[in-house]
């Protein structure tokens, strides 16, 4: 196994562009690390793959979904970065298509619609992800519908659903980075 826990939610965000190599990045996206704080607080497990500073991210994220079967794999997702997590979102869905992908991010927040038209990509959360990230592992996990968790988008039965969009977020009601999780 890649840890000694399970994983209950595996976050992955891909290198910045086509042209950069994976791994050689100085900076990180706090996003990511918000919401695996936010889960980790939960009580959830949370893994986070990052490709522009891991340079093994994909081998990494090809062992885990072999050996362990995640509430979802989420991809924190910019517009440079969008054919990348393409690319692992269909690589995923071919070797476990029972394992949700959702999308976060400024591309899938700005763009909803085309993101949630893939085939490869489950949910689509779009604005904040702090106050949709916990009820949507609970209602995944439990297998409560989609329909009450703010701020997604899903497919069902051929039909693409928009839920409401939740109020925001003070950011002093949101939990300290949980640095442990890089």
């Amino acid at each position: 196994l890649i840890s000694n826990e399970l994983i209950d939610v595996l976050l992955v965000t891909v290198p910045f562009d086509s042209t950069a190599t994976p791994g050689a990045s100085k900076f990180l996206s706090l996003g990511y690390l918000l919401l695996g704080s936010i889960l980790k607080d939960a009580g959830y497990n949370v893994k986070i793959l990052t490709g522009p500073n891991d340079a093994d991210y994909e081998s990494k994220l090809e062992k885990i979904i072999e050996e362990q079967s995640p509430v979802f794999i989420g991809f924190s997702v910019m517009t440079p970065q969008v054919n990348k997590a393409y690319e692992l979102s269909q690589r995923i869905k071919k070797l476990r298509p029972e394992i949700p992908i959702v999308w976060g991010g400024f591309h899938p927040t700005i763009f909803p619609d085309q993101t949630v038209e893939n085939p490869n990509i489950d949910i689509v959360a779009y604005g904040e992800g702090a106050p949709m990230i916990i009820p949507l592992v609970e209602a995944l996990q439990n297998n409560k519908p989609l329909n009450d968790v703010q701020g997604i988008m899903f497919k069902r039965d051929g039909k693409t659903i928009r839920t409401e969009k939740p109020p925001l977020v003070e950011l002093t009601d949101l939990p300290g980075i949980e640095w442990d999780l890089l």
